[in-house]
């Protein structure tokens, strides 16, 4: 599936007013995590095994952020969130290899392109001259030196042909959580050129990742403080206060913040003093924006018995979930990210009917209307705290996430997959190695 290679015077002045309100500090630790998701977590965990004490603030009644399993609907955990483990070099690869929990190939079985009203074998497509130019386009990207343009401009003035251009959009852009209209040429160059994790993709056999990172991070389970809705961030001080929205206030030497990048760019928090400006501008310059997932299980599998994923147009991207898992059931997801996840956000459970449409005319004769037997819509654009998929390189981003990652006054530390700087965004890992870098950075001031 992966192809890798406001007023801001307004708002310092409503955070302080804030501040001069409190009576008493609801609690007190050492260093504060806003956000119990993979990378709030991890970071947890590190400073929690250096003997430093730690409180994790969560704004939802639940931990793990956009990593999120739907347990019941199949034979099998199905990933509703985070699902491939992107390279067998990278940290959570090699977390997953020593707990023994079995992973396959996610690359394993055939695809399906639809193409041109046709639905065309991988030998088929192989054979096809603009699907060919399309793949020597993709190898190219890694040498790529030219003004900062959207894939979709790009595949335009290469003349790739419009019957094929869905196709890297799905392998290129919707993987990245957004279209090709909106994926920086540059941001694209920069990942493929910098990608250490390996290229090889696995999914679970019979595991999920929430079982995975609770048995992982049992040891910090009961530092999360759940339903603490960070509204106020005041680091003017020697320690660091925290509003939440039901009037509780904590303070910490150190804050790290690791809410996702559409909780800043919507200004969910006010921070005293106000951000630094080119802070504020590196948040606006990274992309997140609409994304779902649709689990469809069928009373059989009209796809074919070994294909692994399907391209349509509608929903760039189908995949079979039960493929490696239980040959007696059959559940496709389909993943939609960008322009068309924000046609079907809009359409609420009504995007069920408008996804088995394409299936019916992919695959003929009502057949996925017909063999329906249950469906799950998991609208990540309509999760409150979350309102988004992952982070993606806009155009025009340059060093955004660099700027992003910078931690300040010693007290104000960010982590999370968008300030992964290494091309590692959009992964668990990258989520993984950002928490990381943000404890590093802790470790080297006066605790």
């Amino acid at each position: 599936m992966a192809v890798r290679m406001s007023d801001t015077r307004s708002r310092g002045v409503a955070i302080e007013e804030s501040t001069e309100a409190l009576h008493e500090v609801h609690a007190q630790s050492n260093i504060i995590i806003v956000g119990a998701g993979v990378a709030g977590m991890y970071a947890a965990y590190l400073l929690h095994n250096q003997g430093i004490e730690v409180t994790i603030l969560e704004a939802s009644a639940q931990w793990g952020g956009r990593v999120r399993t739907l347990e019941g609907f199949a034979s099998f955990p199905v990933e509703i969130g985070a699902e491939e483990i992107h390279g067998e070099n990278s940290l959570y690869y090699q977390m997953v290899k020593q707990a023994n929990i079995e992973m396959f190939d996610s690359e394993s079985g055939e695809n399906l392109y639809f193409v041109n009203d046709e639905l065309l074998s991988e030998d088929r497509i192989n054979e096809n001259k603009h699907y060919k130019k399309a793949l020597d386009l993709i190898e190219e990207i890694v040498n790529y030196e030219g003004e900062d343009i959207s894939l979709q401009e790009y595949m335009d003035k290469q003349k790739i042909d419009k019957s094929i251009q869905h196709i890297l959009n799905a392998e290129l852009a919707n993987e990245r959580g957004t279209s090709a209209s909106r994926l920086s040429m540059k941001g694209l160059a920069y990942e493929f050129q910098h990608w250490k994790a390996g290229y090889q993709t696995f999914m679970l056999k019979n595991h999920s990742h929430s079982a995975i990172l609770k048995n992982y991070f049992a040891s910090i389970l009961d530092k999360i403080q759940y339903n603490q809705e960070v509204k106020a961030i005041d680091y003017s001080e020697d320690l660091v206060s925290i509003i939440t929205q039901n009037g509780q206030s904590f303070q910490a030497s150190k804050v790290v913040l690791t809410v996702p990048l559409t909780i800043l760019k919507a200004n969910l928090i006010n921070f005293y003093p106000v951000l630094p400006k080119e802070k504020e501008l590196a948040i606006q310059k990274i992309g997140m924006g609409a994304g779902m997932k649709v689990i469809l299980k069928f009373k059989q599998a009209f796809w074919g018995e070994h294909t692994n994923s399907i391209f349509g147009q509608l929903v760039p991207e189908y995949w079979v979930t039960s493929f490696q898992r239980n040959e007696n059931e059959y559940v496709l997801t389909a993943l939609v990210n960008g322009v068309n996840a924000e046609f079907l956000s809009h359409q609420g459970e009504e995007a069920i009917n408008s996804i088995l449409n394409e299936l019916d005319n992919i695959f003929g004769a009502n057949v996925a209307s017909a063999n329906l037997e249950k469906s799950y819509l998991m609208d990540w654009t309509k999760e409150p705290f979350i309102k988004g998929t992952y982070s993606f390189d806009k155009v025009g981003g340059g060093d955004s996430r660099q700027i992003l990652a910078e931690p300040i006054a010693e007290k104000l530390f960010f982590a999370g997959e968008a300030t992964c700087t290494n091309g590692h965004h959009a992964s668990i890992h990258g989520a993984m190695e950002s928490a990381a870098r943000a404890v590093k950075e802790i470790l080297e001031t006066n605790l």
